[in-house]
């Protein structure tokens, strides 16, 4: 696999350079970054996502996490927030708990792991513990479809007598980075 230095040799820039072709961070010469191009094609060149998620301490990922997506509400809610998601340039991870605590648990502790930026969360059950895990964790978390009472949390709230389509009702604090409250408005 060809790395940033294997594409400044190849068109004989700085890996400086490169990166600002690749991240488009500053200008570049036209000239020079064609041949930063070229090289990149040559080389099957991809940035290191995760190496670049590390630099940046984010991943551009949300975690959705959700009691069953064969329900045909939440595949609805996951389709939207994944729609959402890639409209701003995220990657949604989606997780399926079974309607199982200890399996909501576990992928908890996973997404936690993997730094995503932001937790969507269809609890399982109703205790707000999950919730303040996430926020311990400074994780910006949205809970969808829970009521959780005084808890500082965004949430979107499903009115099921009108139903999905004109049925959300958001509630938040407004601590969030804009995209997780965006979508929660």
């Amino acid at each position: 696999m060809a790395t940033i230095r294997d594409v400044a040799h190849h068109a004989g820039v700085s890996v400086t350079t490169v990166s600002h072709v690749v991240n488009n961070t500053r200008p570049v010469e036209p000239e020079t970054q064609a041949r930063v191009r070229v090289a990149i094609d040559a080389l099957g060149y991809r940035p290191n996502l995760l190496a670049r998620s590390l630099r940046r301490r984010e991943t551009n990922t949300i975690g959705l996490l959700v009691p069953d997506n064969s329900n045909p509400f939440f595949a609805e809610v996951a389709r939207a927030i994944e729609d959402a998601g890639f409209e701003q340039g995220y990657s949604v991870i989606l997780c399926n708990s079974d309607m199982n605590e200890a399996k909501q648990d576990a992928y908890l502790s996973v997404l936690l792991a993997k730094q995503v930026d932001g937790l969507i969360l269809i609890s399982s059950g109703d205790s707000p513990d999950p919730v303040r895990r996430i926020m311990q964790a400074g994780v910006p978390v949205v809970v969808v479809d829970r009521e959780l009472g005084d808890l500082p949390v965004d949430q979107v709230l499903v009115d099921n007598e009108q139903g999905v389509p004109g049925g959300m009702l958001p509630r938040g604090t407004g601590t969030h980075p804009d995209q997780l409250h965006r979508w929660a408005e």
